[in-house]
């Protein structure tokens, strides 16, 4: 044997032993049921995907192609998407490792093709993967030919020299499902097209273009969209379609396949917002605005009632069932900004209701955040006098006041005033006060926890007016304890016909993170408030529209106080939480889907052995979903702190015990295991789950009855038992299914948690994990304490 391969031959050795004491080490900490030491990181799954951008044509990264179009589809793929401003510099090669893929989404010329295109060559030949979409940074003038293909090449592409400028002839050669996703591509309005010739055999080409001016460039078709191991390509004008007269913007691409296809789509754990206990989350948050309004519904008009009266009585207190987050503008209870006594006992009422969660929608409601962060007090003057100018209709009595006393002070030149703002409209809401950040978010959040019971302080902060806040202010809110959310406006309905209108998790704010809410609210179905005010009916089709053909968003009903103010209005209102009643959701606080949103980006995910994950800093997420999972089930056998699973559309959502700080979730196929007891899916949260022989045991808590449907019981009848301490508040019977599987409901208060029991009667012992039954001394447990 040459010393060579001897060499080798003790590699593979060593390799061998390693992953032998690996095996070893993780079954070991498997069977103490305690979690596994921290794995190396070169082992946790990359999630993250660096997004690059020209700040120089799109100046601001929330209005990126890359965040606004396709980081929802990363986000539901599990993936994290980092922006980086290329005008700003290129990153280094070394920062590269930690990123899955890198994207980019340039329209035409970007500020410095030439060395980005280096720069992307040489990350490239390294291995990194990439996605492209549209223009890869330069035009393709034949002088760029060398620097363009030299990148392209390694994703198995390359730009021929020939532009199609006149598509009149251009036709399909060849499109496979992925094509034509929202948008059809018409023979005879095909876009002018650079011709891309397929260099790569382990290319697919999704779509290709035939025309007969192809032969200049010497290619038999033009290779549009494309996907290989090493990442995608879809080429400008076969990306997205923007209809001319309204303004829709559709995919031609399928953005998940192509993704999939770029980025792999081998079995692994992908974090889900969606979805808790097996159900679609639900959850509802209230902005305060409109809070002191007089309403016009009946019978309240004639008492001259506020809106958040009539939104206590009609919307909130009828639904004890269905939690709800109340955002308070502070400024609007408390006198020194223009609030009454009567708004501060109004809220004072509605904190009180156990269903109800307190929040913060600011002190003094800014619309436009980014005003207040380089903020001059004589500029802020100036534009309200304007707005004064430009609305001397407006009727709030405060502000009024206000602007005359600004006028008798300032009467000679108020246009001096402005500090080189040219703004036009009212900054904020309450504009008594100068702005102080502390009292914007710390003072709100104080002055709205007096308010509240004293077991109940502000659990989260709830952006206002244009929902940009800046990074100090993001950071003001973690620095008090609370999370923060709002912004977004998801719509995909008729007006919105498309997942291009669907937006992320969040978006980063600087270091900080501003979590946006899941769907958008009736001041974007009702052009502002002024009309239709029944409109708000419409987020039916988003609801419907993000539940299949998959699971986008969780229903997340979001209004305005102001919604009170007119009959349509608590007429929809009363519609979405009708529906909420009678769909399979989960309702949860709207504090715990922005921890659950939070989660999805701090979790990693570590594989632990073959087709077995270990889930770590997941925070408040507790379920992870396989995709194209219908040949694949959970290894009970295998996995800790699992405690149940469902399917969705092709998808296999799994159920994490929020007890067990790290879970393991082991997949086999799905034929080769037998049934396993497991919570299918249930209206009321989950934890600290044990099964023994005949005898299975939870920690339950929720809003209104709690609806439960258990998995892989033995046949036969079971006493279901809820219990608060040593006092039984609900016993019952049920009988298995046909299935195994064994449903049943609970009438009773579950806000504070209560215990479950779940204990055959007569000869029904559960299975084991083997298949066969389980001796009454068996024990499986499934969670521990700890988290």
């Amino acid at each position: 044997m040459s010393t060579v391969r001897f060499r080798a031959f003790l590699a593979a050795l060593v390799l061998l032993a390693f992953h032998v004491s690996v095996s070893v080490g993780v079954a070991s900490a498997q069977a103490r049921r305690t979690p596994l030491k921290s794995a190396p990181a070169l082992q946790v799954l990359k999630r993250d995907i660096l997004g690059l951008y020209d700040g120089t044509t799109e100046p601001a990264a929330k209005g990126t192609r890359l965040h606004k179009y396709l980081e929802m589809p990363l986000n539901h793929l599990g993936y994290r998407l980092t922006l980086h401003d290329i005008s700003k510099g290129l990153p280094s090669l070394d920062t590269l490792a930690r990123y899955h893929a890198v994207a980019t989404w340039f329209s035409g010329e970007i500020s410095d093709g030439k060395s980005f295109l280096l720069w992307a060559a040489r990350a490239a030949r390294t291995g990194t993967r990439f996605v492209v979409l549209d223009s890869v940074g330069l035009l393709g003038e034949k002088s760029e030919l060398p620097d363009i293909n030299a990148f392209l090449g390694e994703l198995g592409v390359a730009y021929a020299e020939y532009f199609v400028s006149d598509a009149k002839e251009t036709r399909v050669l060849a499109a496979d499902p992925m094509i034509g996703f929202e948008a059809k591509l018409e023979a005879s309005k095909l876009p002018g097209h650079q011709v891309v010739i397929a260099r790569n055999p382990r290319l697919d080409v999704h779509l290709s273009l035939t025309d007969p001016a192809h032969r200049w460039a010497g290619a038999r078709y033009s290779a549009q969209v494309s996907t290989s191991p090493r990442g995608g390509f879809a080429s400008t004008g076969y990306v997205m379609q923007t209809d001319a007269t309204t303004n829709v913007t559709r995919w031609i691409i399928d953005p998940f396949a192509f993704l999939e296809a770029s980025l792999g789509s081998e079995p692994r754990p992908i974090p889900d917002t969606t979805t808790i206990s097996g159900r679609r989350i639900y959850f509802s948050h209230i902005d305060g605005d409109g809070w002191n309004n007089m309403s016009t519904v009946a019978p309240y008009a004639h008492m001259r009632d506020i809106a958040a009266t009539v939104m206590l009585d009609q919307l909130i207190a009828p639904y004890p069932d269905l939690p709800v987050t109340v955002g308070l503008i502070a400024g609007d209870a408390d006198p020194t900004h223009g609030g009454t006594a009567q708004a501060a006992e109004v809220a004072r009422r509605i904190f009180a209701l156990p269903h109800v969660e307190t929040a913060s929608h600011t002190c003094t409601h800014p619309y436009h955040w980014a005003f207040y962060d380089t903020y001059k007090r004589e500029a802020e003057i100036a534009r309200v006098l304007r707005f004064a100018d430009d609305q001397p209709n407006y009727d709030d009595r405060s502000l009024a006041t206000l602007v005359r006393h600004w006028r008798s002070q300032n009467a000679a030149k108020p246009e001096d005033m402005s500090g080189g703002d040219s703004s036009v409209g009212l900054p904020r809401a309450r504009p008594q006060q100068p702005f102080d950040l502390d009292l914007e978010v710390k003072g709100a959040l104080d002055r709205t926890a007096r308010l509240a019971p004293s077991s109940k302080p502000p659990s989260l902060y709830l952006w206002s007016g244009d929902t940009t806040p800046f990074e100090a202010a993001v950071k003001a809110t973690r620095d008090s304890g609370v999370r923060n959310m709002n912004g977004g406006d998801s719509r995909f309905d008729a007006k919105n016909p498309s997942v291009a209108y669907v937006p992320p998790v969040g978006i980063a704010v600087g270091e900080e993170r501003q979590i946006y809410a899941v769907n958008s609210n009736e001041n974007t179905y009702t052009d502002g408030w002024q009309g239709p005010f029944d409109a708000f009916k419409q987020l039916t089709e988003t609801l419907d529209n993000t539940e299949r053909p998959r699971r986008l968003k969780a229903f997340n009903l979001y209004y305005h106080s102001f919604s009170a103010t007119r009959p349509e209005g608590v007429e929809a209102v009363k519609m979405h939480l009708d529906r909420a009643r009678s769909d399979q959701v989960t309702p949860i606080k709207a504090s715990r889907y922005a921890a659950i949103a939070d989660g999805f980006y701090s979790a990693e995910v570590i594989p632990a052995g073959p087709r077995r994950w270990r889930i770590t800093n997941r925070g408040a997420l507790d379920t992870i979903r396989f995709d194209h999972a219908d040949a694949w089930r959970i290894n009970d056998r295998l996995s800790v702190g699992v405690i149940g699973h469902n399917r969705h559309q092709g998808s296999l959502y799994v159920a994490l015990d929020p007890a067990v700080r790290e879970p393991i979730v082991a997949i086999a196929a799905a034929s080769n295991l037998p049934a396993t007891p497991h919570l299918v899916e249930s209206r009321w949260l989950v934890s600290q789950v044990e099964h023994q022989a005949c005898r299975s045991t939870a920690t339950v808590e929720g809003y209104g009855d709690g609806a439960f449907v258990w998995g892989g019981f033995s046949a036969g009848s079971y006493t279901i038992a809820a219990t608060r301490g040593t006092q039984t508040v609900h016993k019952a019977s049920a009988e298995t299914d046909a299935s195994g599987k064994l449903a049943f409901t609970i009438p009773a208060d579950a806000i504070a948690p209560l215990g479950l029991t779940i204990t055959c009667e007569v000869a029904a012992p559960l299975r084991n994990n083997s298949g066969g039954q389980a001796s009454a001394r068996g024990k499986r447990r499934i969670s521990a304490p700890g988290r």
